[in-house]
């Protein structure tokens, strides 16, 4: 169909909307671009009542708009825009590519059906009288803490099942190195898998949730107050002579009880080491993967058997799995070992991590956790008795 001002035609706008629309009376869903009379480009608003109703509003329209609709093809003029609106005498015009046009009714012949769909905002929603009830909050105050530390539980049970899964695969295998004597050789580690990443993922989300829990622990005491929190934070220090500083600096001197009672657990080196050792490695773990190693451990009857045969092994029972490394020298070359059943692997923190280097990093953790937990209930009972 060609168009001609002169022609007019109707242009029918199919609007399918919501029923009741999920609001009390009058939103505001969309805008839309619309070219009016005066040929300038303006946005209009389309708006959805709460019986169903589309209004359409635009600044230079003369009337409040019914309906639009996107870039619409005919046949000769390519692609433009329309829309209509109804004025306050009842009259209506048809906004088209910025011609203001007058439609001849119930002209079939020059009728256009143009689809317009509204959605609503949230369709699921419901209208109720009254508000319902508010659910009610968890009554402990120290929920905030108590969280972190079951986060933290969490990351350190997939720990744990990283490492099984790890040590099931056999990363390692000890393969036998002739000496030049021809008699002997030495029983070599090489490595056939190294440690995930993800393990030192999962070490730095349970140090960063436990160090978390005891400064969230201080921010929830001094909420309770009334107190701000802007400054608080759990106070370690480096040594014991520091702490009353750190702790005033801190914001904890504001509650001397609350000082007291953290003076007393020495959040210092040589006071509390496990305490000051996970603020440590909290620090490290925002600067560098804490990266633990894995080290094997020889069973004191492969030690004996070693010694027995007179072979070379390395100071104590741990060694670290690094590929190359040496179990023995010096082993009578006929010589046969089980190693799958007399070496046990461990992940370990290494020599970095200074208060806890070489320790198996699940006992660490646990250790950790159990230390936090403690410090919170015993907070709890000791500062905020019921």
């Amino acid at each position: 169909m060609s168009f001609t001002p002169e022609t007019g035609y109707t242009l029918v706008f199919e609007m399918t909307a919501p029923e009741p629309w999920p609001f009390a009376s009058r939103q505001l869903i969309g805008h839309q671009t619309v070219i009016t009379t005066d040929n300038q480009t303006d946005r209009i608003a389309m708006y959805g009542h709460s019986d169903g109703r589309l209004e359409f509003v635009a600044p230079t329209a003369s009337g409040p708009l019914l309906g639009f609709t996107a870039p619409v093809e005919f046949i000769g003029l390519g692609y433009t825009r329309a829309a209509i609106s109804i004025k306050p005498d009842g009259t209506y015009s048809v906004f088209m590519g910025g011609q203001n046009v007058n439609p001849k009714a119930n002209d079939d012949t020059n009728t256009i059906k143009v689809p317009c769909k509204a959605k609503a905002l949230n369709p699921d929603a419901k209208t109720v009288e009254e508000l319902p009830a508010e659910p009610e909050r968890d009554p402990n105050p120290f929920s905030g803490c108590l969280a972190k530390l079951n986060r933290a539980k969490k990351h350190i049970a997939d720990f744990d099942a990283f490492e099984r899964d790890f040590i099931k695969s056999k990363p390692y295998e000890v393969v036998k190195k002739p000496n030049d004597d021809g008699k002997t050789c030495d029983h070599i580690l090489t490595v056939r898998q190294h440690l995930p990443v993800e393990m030192a993922l999962l070490i730095g989300d349970a140090i960063h949730n436990l160090r978390a829990a005891l400064d969230i622990m201080l921010c929830e005491a001094f909420r309770i107050r009334g107190r701000s929190t802007r400054e608080v934070r759990f106070p370690f220090c480096s040594e014991e002579s520091e702490f009353s500083k750190i702790a005033d600096r801190r914001d904890v001197g504001r509650e001397p009880d609350i000082k007291r009672f953290i003076e007393g657990i020495k959040p210092y080196w040589g006071g509390n080491d496990a305490l000051r050792g996970l603020h440590q490695l909290d620090i490290q773990d925002k600067h560098l993967l804490i990266i633990p190693v894995c080290t094997v451990v020889m069973t004191p009857s492969l030690v004996l058997d070693f010694q027995k045969l007179q072979a070379t092994m390395p100071a104590g029972r741990d060694v670290r799995a690094d590929h190359g490394a040496t179990l023995a020298s010096k082993v009578p070359i006929e010589h046969e070992v089980n190693y799958q059943d007399t070496i046990l692997p461990h992940v370990a923190f290494d020599d970095a991590v200074k208060a806890f280097a070489g320790r198996q990093v699940s006992e660490v953790l646990d250790e950790l956790l159990n230390l936090s937990a403690d410090i919170i209930d015993r907070f709890q009972r000791e500062c905020f008795p019921t």
